[in-house]
């Protein structure tokens, strides 16, 4: 799986795998996939626009000149894009709707880069390495680092959903969303119009009965781990499939199902009591055998606590305490390892966060903070 990559240095410009359009005033370079092409191209050739290929840098070439700079929003997929209009003298960046693709940016010592990999813009001859510490707190809270924040100082993120402008005269950066996830409609479908499966026709859904709080406070809950997911759950597949050179599509991030998913599905039928995925586990009921035990699906969750009290013991303490800690307070590191060990107290989850943290720091930079 190729890296997306490019860098401006005073009046120099690197892109990889671009496209040229338009006699050379429209350059083009993304990474992932459009699943509504067809949709697209149909549209633009009605329009009067004509394909000389099935790539999908000529359609997002078409799109951006037929509908300008907020084209993306009519994109289904999965993406990461580059344009640079040669005419106006404008570089765009853009991210897919719901982030499956990362895209980070860096404007520091008169260059400005960006890529689908952080590890890329650390290669930039002296790039400044620094650690974010308030992404290292975000981490070590939520196991994840949110929003714009990347572990490095000078290195971002562009949101899901999100575009950037960078004008290459002034070199002025304007950010903004170009979708939002939406709100919750007062017509919301119930369980049975859900079960029969109108989840193309959201007109034709009568009034929900879903007038508990529990409901509301799920779609609340539902809606917190959406926004957070690009950060999280496909910032981690993202990252296992770019190592392992694999193609992993996400269904249920389809936009229009997500959009349908927010505004018109009740919070209580996506979680009911303890249960998560609800709808969608009594949807397979229906195609499914009544002895399967629907209800002991489980996340990936490893026990890294029993691990981290029993064969990861020694290994993490001793990996943890030993050698200067530019960082953390070792005692406070002792203190909870004292505690976990104790099984009355559960320390588990800030142990291996920071075990992960000391992993990565020590197998990519030494002790001052620079790369071996």
């Amino acid at each position: 799986m190729g890296k997306f990559f490019g860098i401006i240095d005073g009046e120099n410009l690197v892109i990889q795998d671009i496209f040229s359009d338009e006699g050379d005033k429209l350059w083009v370079s993304y990474e992932g996939e459009i699943y509504n092409y067809d949709e697209i191209r149909l549209s633009l050739e009605a329009l009067g626009n004509r394909f000389n290929s099935d790539a999908y840098s000529g359609l997002i070439a078409k799109a951006y000149k037929a509908w300008g700079e907020d084209f993306a929003k009519r994109l289904n997929g999965a993406f990461s894009i580059c344009i640079i209009d040669k005419e106006k003298e404008i570089l765009y960046l853009i991210r897919d709707q719901v982030g499956r693709k990362p895209l980070y940016f860096s404007d520091v010592n008169g260059r400005f880069a960006f890529s689908s990999d952080v590890k890329s813009l650390l290669e930039i001859p002296r790039f400044p390495r620094e650690i974010d510490l308030r992404a290292l707190n975000f981490y070590l809270t939520y196991r994840y680092i949110p929003q714009e924040l990347s572990i490095f100082n000078h290195i971002r993120k562009l949101p899901a959903g999100c575009a950037l402008r960078l004008n290459l005269r002034s070199r002025k950066i304007k950010k903004w969303s170009y979708w939002e996830p939406p709100t919750v409609e007062e017509r919301l479908a119930n369980e049975n119009e859900l079960l029969r499966g109108h989840f193309s026709e959201p007109e034709m859904y009568g009034t929900s009965t879903m007038n508990s709080n529990s409901g509301t406070l799920n779609g609340k809950m539902a809606f917190l781990t959406f926004k957070s997911d690009p950060d999280d759950i496909l910032f981690e597949i993202d990252k296992i499939c770019r190592n392992l050179s694999l193609n992993v599509r996400t269904p249920f991030l389809d936009t229009r199902l997500v959009e349908f998913a927010l505004r018109n599905v009740p919070g209580n039928m996506k979680i009911r009591g303890s249960m998560t995925k609800y709808i969608l586990k009594r949807l397979a009921t229906k195609f499914l055998p009544p002895e399967l035990p629907l209800d002991r699906k489980r996340g990936f969750n490893p026990p890294v606590s029993k691990w981290l009290r029993n064969e990861w013991w020694n290994y993490a303490r001793d990996f943890l305490m030993e050698g200067d800690e530019n960082f953390f307070n070792k005692g406070y590191i002792a203190w909870l390892f004292k505690r976990h060990k104790s099984i009355l107290f559960e320390e588990g989850r800030r142990l291996f966060c920071l075990l992960n943290f000391k992993v990565w720091e020590k197998g990519d930079f030494t002790g001052d903070g620079l790369r071996k």
